[in-house]
């Protein structure tokens, strides 16, 4: 892992390879005062991967089955940023606009067709695989057909914001909707004329686990109680 001076930060980077061609790869861009301990994290958090990514001459070699993690150990999102950009983009936070770099896996969730589902916890990536797979949906559509009618509904309004900010400039976006839930549970009140359902018909973990857990063991196949709830 290398630095170099960035204004009054300095920028945590390794050389690799993609495709043939010699990039830099940014891990992150952090205080002086932090560089150590960024770089011990990047070294403990690719030592928790249970598969290393391959190396030839003391580089790492970005290929659609290499997965990195970040400072934080979650799966590392990487962007590609040309060098006339590079100053721009790293000091401005242009990356969140810019093409991502998938994996294998992450190529099957936008490419597959028909529906998929998607789990994972926070971090994993799910929400750049939506997004790149709502530019894919609408890239299919054939010319004079009209664009597929696509709804994006989040918990937080930041998500929603991310997603559309990600796919601004693009076609077709005249028929993409976002939403977060509470958006999208007031317009269903008010377009199909029915109110929320009073408290007391929520089901909690506590009352799904007191009341229901019970009649549906059997065929949950050993899946945990609070999973078949989050579900």
């Amino acid at each position: 892992i290398a630095e170099t001076e960035l204004g009054h930060e300095q920028v945590l980077w390794s050389e690799c390879l993609d495709q043939g061609s010699s990039v830099l790869l940014v891990w992150d861009v952090v205080r002086p005062h932090r560089v150590l301990r960024y770089m011990q994290k990047v070294d403990e958090s690719q030592s928790r991967l249970n598969h290393l990514p391959h190396a030839s001459l003391g580089r790492l070699v970005l290929d659609h089955e290499t997965i990195l993690l970040d400072t934080w150990g979650n799966p590392l999102k990487l962007f590609r940023l040309y060098p006339e950009e590079a100053s721009e983009g790293i000091a401005t936070g242009l990356h969140s606009l810019l093409p991502q770099h998938l994996s294998r896996r992450e190529r099957e969730v936008v490419n597959t067709a028909g529906s998929v589902l998607l789990v994972g916890r926070s971090g994993t990536g799910k929400t750049y695989c939506i997004i790149d797979r709502m530019k894919q949906d609408r890239r299919h559509h054939t010319d004079g057909e009209r664009p597929p009618i696509q709804l994006f509904i989040a918990r937080s309004k930041r998500i929603c914001n991310l997603v559309k900010r990600r796919q601004s400039g693009e076609e077709g976006l005249d028929n993409t909707t976002f939403l977060t839930w509470e958006d999208a549970l007031a317009l269903c009140e008010n377009q199909m004329g029915f109110s929320a359902p009073p408290p007391e018909s929520y089901v909690d973990f506590a009352r799904f686990k007191r009341e229901l857990w019970g009649k549906l063991r059997a065929s949950a196949r050993g899946l945990d109680a609070l999973v078949c709830w989050v579900q």
